[in-house]
């Protein structure tokens, strides 16, 4: 795939992905005001335990799966394309029923010594067709962005799937359904989103499916890493919410939940970065190209960066507000917002470091990084979660995020001499900060409680940045790349 046909493909994955942010965002206020904070605290708590599970059951084929069909094009094996997804999909399903009967039969000790609540044990149980439904999801949707059909992916993904969601949802609350509608708005979207995809591949068949044994091997020996390292990011991004669940009632799972879901909307631009360009950082490996590979990387990087510091400015400035808006217990949730929203920028501002691992053959390096990271996340919770709360198991994600994206940085520098720092980047930060100085002035002087100039003041925010920016100039690499995206969204 040439990058210059990226433009629409991009302007639709970020379309989608904002769409998706803001309709799981809507689920979650949603749940938490129509069946209160404690109930949608305790699906929420259950529900992370499920993605654990998920991201165990997936067996990282929904990452290795990326690599091995984009190889198989650059070098026209279309059987062992073909024979790789049916083996993908038949094993992941043998071994999620295997998993799941497990879990079955030890909900009751699973809900008295992990979730710290004996009460919630039919909860975990409602709750493990959703493993089933997850991980075909997840290693369907990754088929189809090898496959190149991002605009599927993309309507599958980012619209079907979180507006089946939460008309549900909605359609079961006014029934007079309790908080299980959580649960069955899972069922019914995954379900669906599985018909859907199943049905674009109907036509692909495995022929002489035993003759590739020796790739299986391959392939499960390549993706191994892949598991314990999408479990241990998993652990490094969630991990807080359920030790708040073990230590804190459920209304601060809640609570700590929704917060998450607002400071992580600077991963957006990253979320469409990674969708599209994985494909495109392994055919350009495959293929040598490693110039390409390194420009691409770098310039794409220095853009999420650009966009991403907008966000964490505009917490910087309204994070009271934004919290206030969201009811009067998320007020607590203030420094919670801050602090979560500074390590998602960190995570964000290094690009997409761990898939260039993952695409230049090096997956085990996220598994190194983020080992060493785990650890401290996890004692950082349990010293700060019991003094300070939900803002001590802020701290603790903060830190382990931003450790874990500078080691996976460190260690794809070390393999390929890439990183995607210069004098740009000063010139970025500079821009920002003395942006945000401007603005917080301006704020202090016009101070308002009204929307209409809150907003004025952050539309004066990005026009500053923006002229801040301009004024001490982009590079070359970056002018061209934006005008050839333009050219294609156009």
């Amino acid at each position: 795939m040439n990058l210059n046909n990226l433009g629409r493909k991009s302007l639709l994955v970020f379309i989608g992905i904002i769409f998706e942010s803001a309709i799981v965002m809507l689920v979650n206020i949603l749940g938490a005001k129509l069946f209160g904070v404690t109930a949608y605290g305790d699906f929420i708590l259950v529900f992370t335990w499920v993605m654990f599970i998920v991201s165990f059951t997936k067996l990282g084929f929904d990452q290795s799966i990326i690599a091995y069909v984009t190889k198989a094009d650059v070098f026209k094996e279309e059987y062992e394309k073909n024979n790789i997804v049916v083996f993908s999909l038949l094993f992941s399903f043998i071994f999620t029923f295997v998993i799941s009967f497990l879990l079955y039969i030890n909900a009751e000790f699973i809900a008295v010594n992990l979730l710290n609540n004996p009460g919630l044990d039919n909860l975990f149980i409602i709750q493990i067709p959703i493993i089933f439904l997850l991980t075909f999801t997840h290693i369907s949707l990754s088929i189809l962005r090898a496959f190149d059909k991002i605009n599927n992916f993309t309507q599958i993904k980012y619209f079907l799937i979180p507006s089946l969601e939460i008309l549900v949802i909605l359609l079961l609350y006014i029934m007079g359904v309790d908080s299980i509608a959580l649960v069955i708005g899972k069922y019914v979207s995954l379900t669906v989103a599985i018909i859907g995809i199943f049905y674009l591949f109907k036509n692909i068949t495995s022929i002489h499916f035993f003759k590739y044994l020796h790739l299986y091997k391959k392939f499960i020996i390549f993706s191994l890493p892949l598991v314990l390292s999408g479990l241990i990011v998993l652990t490094i991004s969630r991990i807080d919410i359920l030790m708040i669940g073990y230590y804190l009632e459920g209304d601060k799972v809640g609570i700590y939940n929704i917060i998450v879901q607002i400071s992580k909307v600077s991963l957006i631009i990253l979320s469409t970065i990674n969708t599209i360009f994985t494909p495109i950082f392994s055919k350009l490996y495959v293929s040598k190209e490693y110039e390409r590979l390194k420009n691409t990387y770098r310039s794409t990087t220095r853009w999420i960066t650009f966009f991403t510091l907008v966000y964490l400015c505009e917490i910087i400035i309204f994070n009271e507000e934004i919290t206030a808006v969201l009811g009067e217990n998320f007020k607590q949730g203030t420094v919670v917002l801050i602090l979560l929203t500074i390590g998602y920028f960190i995570d964000t501002s290094v690009g997409s470091v761990a898939n260039m691992n993952t695409m230049t053959g090096r997956p085990s390096y996220n598994l190194y990084s983020s080992l060493l990271v785990i650890i401290l996340n996890i004692v950082l919770n349990i010293i700060f979660i019991p003094k300070y709360g939900i803002n001590g198991a802020a701290i603790a994600t903060m830190t382990a995020v931003s450790l874990s994206n500078i080691l996976k940085l460190v260690l794809l520098y070390r393999h390929t001499k890439i990183q995607p720092y210069n004098i740009y980047y000063l010139k970025l930060f500079l821009s920002a900060a003395g942006s945000l100085i401007i603005t917080m002035g301006l704020k202090e002087v016009f101070s308002s409680e009204s929307i209409f100039m809150h907003i004025t003041i952050f539309l004066f925010f990005i026009i500053i940045y923006i002229f801040s920016v301009a004024l001490l100039k982009v590079s070359d690499e970056d002018k061209q790349m934006l005008t050839k995206y333009i050219k294609k969204i156009r």
